[in-house]
């Protein structure tokens, strides 16, 4: 399917990972910063088996399952994330703080 095209790239389904979908806590590590982004390292609750592989460079985290999977990708104007913030506890929280003071 086309999608929105708000980022060039594709959404495949996940090959080589340990199961499908994948269920469960992952560490993302920042490749990126965004205005509306506190420090995105940390651990945040994944429900999912496809994953994002953008054409341009706006990949701002990634997670590692099966290899490196993007997990965080914005431009101006634009944030999205592969994992649950609100399922994400502490961390998960302090991005959807972050996200609402940014945008207030």
């Amino acid at each position: 399917a086309p999608g929105l095209g708000l980022l060039a790239g594709s959404v495949r389904k996940m090959r080589g990972v340990p199961r499908l979908p994948q269920i469960g806590w992952n560490e993302v590590r920042a490749r990126g910063a965004h205005p509306w982004l506190p420090a995105a390292d940390g651990w945040y609750y994944f429900v999912h088996s496809y994953a994002a592989e953008p054409e341009a460079d706006v990949t701002l985290g990634t997670v590692d399952y099966g290899g490196e999977r993007t997990a965080i990708v914005g431009t101006e104007g634009l944030l999205g994330v592969q994992f649950h913030p609100e399922k994400s506890g502490a961390a998960g929280l302090r991005l959807l703080r972050a996200f609402a003071e940014a945008v207030a």
